[in-house]
């Protein structure tokens, strides 16, 4: 150790030591849990709940409804898109009030889609809007479910 305190490398670690011939390994920092907000509560507050896929239908101008996805995806995640004006979106339950109301944004559906819009849609929207339905729809059980797969049948 000089009088300026422990050498350093080229990259800021700590030199060794003459006669340590080993180099410091900082310690890892504690992880820090973080503190539950409105949004993760508890089962009886508002806001509880995991985050849903929700349909957004965006502005006809591709770059109105490009901006309006880049704000969304800075708290939300787009999980599928099809340009210029459908995206699927995870929003965290406390944050649909701000999907909503961003500008671009004409309007955000959990369930379906209101029949004045599903007739707007040309056939490539049909067929996303129809698949992201079709993800809501229970499986039928199937035969042998849950039992081991080598069980004699």
């Amino acid at each position: 150790m000089s009088a300026r305190g422990p050498a350093q490398s080229a990259c800021g670690e700590p030199e060794p030591e003459p006669g340590n011939g080993e180099r410091a390994v900082p310690e890892p920092e504690p992880e820090s849990e973080p503190e539950p907000g409105p949004e993760s509560s508890g089962p009886g507050e508002p806001g509880w709940g995991a985050p849903r896929e929700l349909l957004f239908v965006l502005a006809e101008d591709a770059t109105a409804a490009g901006t309006a996805l880049d704000v969304i995806g800075r708290w939300a995640q787009v999980t599928a898109r099809l340009p210029p004006r459908l995206a699927l979106v995870i929003v965290p339950p406390g944050r649909l009030a701000d999907a909503t109301a961003v500008p671009g944004v004409l309007g955000v559906f959990a369930a379906d889609v209101p029949a004045e819009l599903a007739a707007a849609l040309d056939p490539r929207e049909r067929l996303f809007v129809d698949g992201w339905l079709a993800r809501a729809v229970a499986k039928p059980p199937r035969p042998f479910e849950g039992r081991p797969w080598d069980e004699p049948t």
